[in-house]
């Protein structure tokens, strides 16, 4: 599967330590999907447009059934090898696992990637900073899972992403 802004995006974002657990912290306690937090931020740092609660409906419709049926499960699997760990070879099997969890979520940004145009079709253009949109961006992603984000965790994804 050819790599895309969006997968390159989210990478450069993820290899840095902190980032990576404030987008671990919010998966964990607030069950936001890592891979929307950069969708959504990509989306207002590329693009300059704000989105709003129809289209996180929208985007979660869209790739419910990929999140729900692969990527969760193979994440289920990990974990459970993860208790495990004393288990000889357990460690090679989990790396083989994680590897198809990354494969699943390149997946689901390539889906991403490929409502892009739509989105942006629907998506209000931006007349704020950058970081404010990408603030206003997660924002409207946290109010629609029904949580509040850390504010140690926001900041730091509003400011690196």
């Amino acid at each position: 599967m050819p790599e895309n802004d969006l997968w390159r995006y989210s990478l450069d974002i993820y290899k840095n330590e902190i980032n990576a657990q404030a987008c671990l912290e919010l998966q964990d306690c607030c069950n936001a999907n890592v891979n929307l937090l950069f969708f959504y931020a990509w989306i207002a740092r590329r693009h300059n447009r704000l989105i709003d609660p129809k289209i996180c409906r929208y985007v979660d419709i869209e790739i419910s059934g990929l999140v729900e049926n692969l990527v969760l499960p193979l994440r289920n699997v990990r974990s459970k090898i993860m208790k495990e760990s004393t288990e000889p070879g357990l460690s090679e099997l989990r790396r083989k696992v994680l590897d198809l969890e990354v494969d699943a979520e390149k997946i689901i940004q390539a889906r991403l990637f490929e409502m892009t145009d739509h989105i942006l079709s629907l998506a209000q253009k931006s007349d704020t900073s950058i970081a404010d949109t990408v603030r206003c961006n997660l924002e409207v992603y946290e109010t629609f899972l029904g949580t509040v984000f850390p504010e140690a965790a926001m900041n730091r994804l509003v400011y690196s992403c």
